[in-house]
């Protein structure tokens, strides 16, 4: 089994997207322990939450996508 670490304090990344050439920025919060991580959509009504999960895999050409 692989060993697993969660993160102690909020921490922002923000840069230039690799598709688009916008700015974007990524947020990494500490959560409960056994959580995972959840990918939220501030960007979009009602901000939805996606888990990084292999469930949630699109096939798509070129790049990972979590729908």
């Amino acid at each position: 089994m692989s060993s697993r670490h969660s993160i102690s304090e909020r921490v922002t990344l923000e840069g230039i997207g690799l598709h688009l050439g916008r700015t974007c920025r990524l947020t990494f919060v500490p959560a409960a322990g056994g959580t995972g991580v959840v990918f939220r959509r501030i960007d979009l009504a009602g901000s939805p939450e996606i888990p990084a999960h292999v469930d949630q895999a699109v096939v798509s050409e070129r790049r990972t996508q979590l729908a």
